[in-house]
């Protein structure tokens, strides 16, 4: 097999030239996934545009991973993913979370309490309701939306956050375990709606940004 070797050793300049291309780029995709490569468990990271894709392939999931892949350590763009926390140390970059994640995480609220978390659908619909808004608005031809429009959304967004933390307040679940605090899933999810709503809003305020990301998503296996 030293065909394949030589196949890969000729494309290292070539995939110099890519990793650059995605480290200079405004806006980057990024996501992992567990891959079996050598007969054994392994982590492959990838940093995606729309037109450029780049893996690294590491035993680890976190830091080490995604250090090794070498394109968030050395981005200064707006980084999309999924909310994972190791993404979040790389602090060169402004992040923005794909929103289609927590769309999921709201329905599997909804359907489990549809009274006693009504925050979770209204603020569902909101989401959905700005992504609309804004594709109406990029179709239209126009670079951003209206800043009354803009103003209205967030208020209502902080209105139903509100509402969540009296529908979902703080408490603990039982764990067996001295010292250690577990919170609902609609509150931990409450709480990440609240902490990082600009994270979570930043596509409607940058038409660049999106408000998932699926594109990540679809280049991993």
């Amino acid at each position: 097999m030293a065909f394949v070797k030589d196949g890969a050793d000729d494309l290292d300049g070539f995939l110099d030239r890519v990793h650059q291309q995605i480290i200079d780029s405004p806006i980057v995709h990024f996501d992992e996934t567990g891959v079996r490569a050598g007969g054994r468990g392994r982590w492959l990271h990838s940093s995606s545009t729309k037109t450029l894709t780049f893996y690294a392939l590491h035993d680890r999931r976190g830091t080490e991973g995604i250090d090794h892949a070498g394109v968030l350590p050395h981005f200064g763009g707006i980084a999309v993913h999924d909310g994972w926390p190791q993404y979040r140390a790389y602090t060169s970059a402004t992040h923005a979370l794909c929103n289609a994640h927590h769309l999921r995480e709201l329905l599997a609220i909804i359907e489990q309490d549809p009274e006693g978390q009504s925050w979770a659908a209204k603020i569902d619909m909101l989401l959905r309701a700005l992504h609309a808004t804004v594709q109406e608005t990029k179709t239209a031809g126009d670079q951003s939306l209206d800043p009354w429009t803009l103003a209205g959304y967030r208020a209502a967004y902080e209105q139903i956050i509100v509402l969540g933390h009296q529908q979902s307040p703080p408490g603990t679940i039982p764990t067996g375990k001295r010292g250690v605090i577990k919170q609902t899933t609609a509150r931990n999810l409450l709480v990440r709606l609240d902490r990082d709503r600009e994270q979570i809003l930043r596509f409607a305020h940058n038409f660049r940004v999106p408000f998932d990301n699926n594109l990540a998503e679809r280049d991993l296996p």
